[in-house]
């Protein structure tokens, strides 16, 4: 069951990679390592309901206004830099600020927290004698 959760986490913060670039969060914020597979049951169920909610809330707005437009003419909005006050672009602004602002909370969950994470590492290497 657990191993599912880890998937499905790593499988949402890798689709969301691109939009944790664009609010200049590392991509890989989200990633849990190989070993949180053995993580506690009740940190990765936490972990998995809060990036859930985010994927389907948050990140799903954003997602909603990056359909309106071809990736090609985000892409040349971005690079140009003259197409800040368009309508896209404030819908965008608007909708990654809450993203952004929910993904580097402090009030996350432990999972992605990386000293937590090395903790727990540690914690499953001493207990198979590594």
């Amino acid at each position: 069951m657990s191993k599912n959760k880890v998937d499905e986490i790593n499988a949402m913060a890798s689709d969301m990679s691109e939009e944790l670039i664009a609010i200049k969060v590392k991509s890989d914020q989200l990633i849990l390592p190989e070993e949180a597979h053995s993580f506690p049951k009740d940190m990765i169920k936490e972990g998995h309901e809060w990036l859930t909610k985010i994927y389907q809330n948050q990140f799903a707005a954003v997602r909603t206004v990056r359909n309106l437009l071809t990736k090609d003419q985000w892409n040349r909005y971005t690079l140009w830099g003259s197409f800040s006050e368009t309508q896209e672009m404030k819908l965008l602004k608007e909708k990654q600020i809450p993203f952004r602002k929910v993904v580097i909370s402090r009030e996350r969950p432990q999972i992605f927290k990386k000293g937590v994470q090395s903790e727990q590492i540690k914690s499953i290497n001493s207990k198979k004698g590594n």
